[in-house]
């Protein structure tokens, strides 16, 4: 009978490789500003000194989004659903939230600034993923339930 030993190496690689990528996650509802909807995807990207977490009820084509070899504003602007922006400073969430919404052919957007949503977040950054949640308003009113873990884009160098 012949033994045959395999090497170690290529099946730790294969162990590596196996492994699936983590997911971005995001869930939860929004009713602000005229932008309401249930959430099904959400991106993150650096803008200057912040970070910008995008909500909206559409899949984002972060394959499309990322050929020119960032992910920023123009491709958030760009996205057909509605979006509901967090913007993250380094010393945390700002109080201030971006609504853009589509009626047909027209595209709205604007700012809702309020010192009340800041206490109803909880952000924070691990690594290269930004995670966190907003507990904001009532459900049956204006409000902001989200829950996310999401990668933050980084530009091709």
């Amino acid at each position: 009978m012949t033994t045959r030993t395999l090497p170690v190496v290529p099946l730790l690689l294969l162990g590596v490789f196996a492994a699936p990528a983590f997911a971005d996650e995001a869930s939860g509802s929004v009713s602000v500003g005229g932008a309401k909807f249930t959430v099904a995807d959400a991106i993150a990207y650096p803008d200057d000194d912040e970070i910008e977490i995008v909500f909206s009820p559409l899949a984002f084509d972060r394959a499309k989004m990322a050929e020119d070899g960032k992910v920023d504003t123009f491709d958030a602007m760009r996205h057909a659903g509605d979006t509901l922006t967090l913007n993250l400073a380094a010393d945390g969430p700002t109080m201030c939230v971006d609504i853009k919404r589509r009626e047909g052919e027209t595209m709205y957007s604007g700012s809702t600034c309020n010192s009340d949503f800041t206490a109803g977040m909880s952000i924070r950054r691990e690594g290269n993923r930004v995670v966190g949640s907003v507990q904001w308003g009532e459900a049956s009113g204006e409000h902001m339930q989200l829950r996310f873990d999401v990668t933050v884009a980084q530009p091709e160098r």
